[in-house]
């Protein structure tokens, strides 16, 4: 079972990129064909920051989520806003240490498909 990121304390409004995958066929005179490529062509890429104290927010714990589940390649449960839950990758992930216990995170969720 997939475990599930649960954190929602941003600092600034996730932005997310859709990014679709095609197959591409070249023809003469300059003439292309394209069509999706697969069932899941299209992924979301999320950015986010996320800002909190270490005790209160526990920024601490998703930090320590994320920088394992990267270290294992794994993927996990995550709900976007205004999206359905879909499994994600931590594929970026940065730290800085605020003052009195606060902590900064920029991320980048990548999604991911498995049958």
């Amino acid at each position: 079972m997939k475990e599930t990121f649960t954190w929602r304390v941003y600092s600034q409004p996730p932005s997310v990129d859709y990014e679709a995958t095609t197959r591409t066929a070249a023809f003469g005179d300059g003439y292309s064909q394209e069509a999706p490529d697969g069932l899941n062509n299209e992924k979301q890429i999320w950015q986010l920051e996320l800002w909190g104290h270490r005790d209160v927010d526990q920024i601490g714990a998703a930090k320590g989520f994320l920088r394992l589940r990267r270290r294992l390649g794994e993927s996990f449960l995550w709900a976007p806003p205004d999206e359905p839950q879909g499994l994600y990758r931590c594929t970026k992930l940065s730290a800085v240490d605020e003052l009195e216990g606060y902590l900064r995170l920029s991320c980048t969720f990548e999604q991911t498909f498995q049958p």
